[in-house]
């Protein structure tokens, strides 16, 4: 469902990339919690959270993480009520 709501509403997002981030690039993210996690055959996931960005904030961050060459596996909102 969507919600109402302008472009310049800041949200909380997830983002889940190919592999494990370099530490070096974090800091563009601004305060993100990142995880790890280990799937089969060998590759990682990194999953970024606590993102909160407007509309003109996330496409900067995906256009960001195209131009380092990382693959984009998910992006999410994630409601705050959801978060537990």
């Amino acid at each position: 469902m969507i919600q109402p709501g302008g472009l310049e509403d800041r949200h909380h997002y997830r983002i889940v990339l190919l592999g494990q981030v370099d530490s070096s690039w974090l800091a563009w993210f601004g305060a993100v919690r990142v995880r790890i996690q280990d799937c089969p055959g060998g590759q990682c996931l990194s999953i970024l959270e606590d993102i909160v960005a407007d509309q003109a904030g996330l496409v900067g961050l995906i256009r960001h993480l195209h131009n380092l060459g990382v693959v984009l596996v998910s992006l999410q909102r994630v409601d705050m009520e959801d978060k537990t």
